[in-house]
């Protein structure tokens, strides 16, 4: 059985020659919602550049990615509102466009509080993003699962707990990782085609390696690869012409490989057995989701957090479970009884 991968070309402009060429070539892009971002003159947040958006070419098969690794990595959070993500959605018709998601790469997500946290405000962003496409009358976003290890992913998309799943997810925190390993991709969507429903397939974000064009659940990938080739190889002297011709082969050789004999790829080791640790910082990212992340800014809520779960940690470490029944702390006593109470 052959089936077919899209191939999208990431490109980092928004206007000018890439773009045209893009069009005239009709290749299938994806732009990051960063680059349409204007910036005052104190480098603070100043709207999205609309025009831009809004003057894309007609016919060009054009995808819209939030820019949440961006966001984590150069800001700590999304500089825009979901309100006003959803004013450049509106501002021309996308092939799709991803709901505001939250990466948990180990470098943005290195406590396992964090990465729940994020977990549940991918969820949570997700279904305000939907709630805004309705009033506005647009379609809905795209939904992304994160996480790090398949169960990570599995988790994330039992939260989403749709009643009717769309035909589109995306696959987020996988562009700079193996194919293969135990947290590898292939890991990733073996554990996904466990649970979701036969006709989700899925968009991965970064995606790279031969081996992943082979798996029937893959819809297609994205990459800015070929740019970050050529700009390399050509630190001074480069033209747009020669980036042009850089990103057609990119997406030619891409193309070349997508139609494949479906089939497993090996999803090597085993997984890390959950520890004491991990569940602790489970337990409370469930509780900061449930009370505070609605009202409380995101990386207030995480600094909370993260605190709490180091805390109750070493108290356990310390003096052991007892300490937590002993404690007036409410989130002692629900770390308590969900996991030491029938021991």
């Amino acid at each position: 059985m052959h089936h077919s991968i899209q191939i999208r070309v990431g490109v980092p402009q928004t206007t000018g020659y890439l773009v045209r060429f893009a069009a005239q070539r009709r290749l299938p892009v994806l732009f990051s919602a960063n680059a349409f971002a204007r910036t005052n003159k104190d480098g603070e947040f100043a709207g999205f550049n609309l025009h831009h958006a809004s003057n894309l070419p007609v016919h060009l098969d054009a995808s819209l990615d939030s820019s949440g690794f961006v966001a984590a990595v150069r800001y700590g959070d999304y500089r825009w509102s979901p309100e006003e993500y959803m004013d450049l959605v509106a501002s021309r018709r996308w092939t799709w466009y991803a709901s505001l998601d939250y990466c948990c790469e180990p470098p943005v997500a290195s406590a396992p509080v964090t990465r729940d946290l994020r977990i549940e405000a991918t969820v949570r962003n997700y279904d305000r993003c939907a709630s805004l496409a309705a009033r506005r009358n647009l379609p809905a976003p795209m939904p992304v699962l994160q996480g790090w290890l398949p169960e990570h992913y599995e988790r994330c998309a039992r939260l989403h707990g749709f009643t009717e799943w769309p035909a589109l997810v995306g696959l987020g925190s996988v562009c700079r990782r193996n194919v293969a390993g135990p947290d590898g991709i292939a890991a990733i969507l073996e554990r996904l085609d466990h649970i979701l429903p036969a006709h989700v397939r899925i968009h991965g974000f970064g995606c790279k390696g031969a081996g992943l064009l082979a798996h029937a659940r893959l819809a297609s990938i994205d990459s800015m690869a070929w740019d970050y080739g050529v700009r390399a190889a050509h630190r001074t002297g480069r033209t747009q012409a020669m980036r042009a011709r850089a990103m057609l082969r990119w997406f030619e050789t891409q193309s070349a490989m997508r139609s494949r004999p479906t089939g497993p790829t090996p999803a090597e080791g085993r997984l890390t057995p959950v520890t004491l640790t991990e569940r602790i910082h489970g337990v409370v990212a469930d509780w900061y989701a449930a009370h505070l992340l609605a009202e409380h800014e995101y990386r207030e809520t995480v600094w909370l957090a993260e605190k709490q779960a180091r805390e109750i940690v070493l108290k356990v470490q310390a003096f052991g479970a007892a300490a937590l029944l002993d404690s007036d702390d409410m989130v002692d006593q629900v770390v308590h009884e969900q996991l030491f109470a029938s021991a």
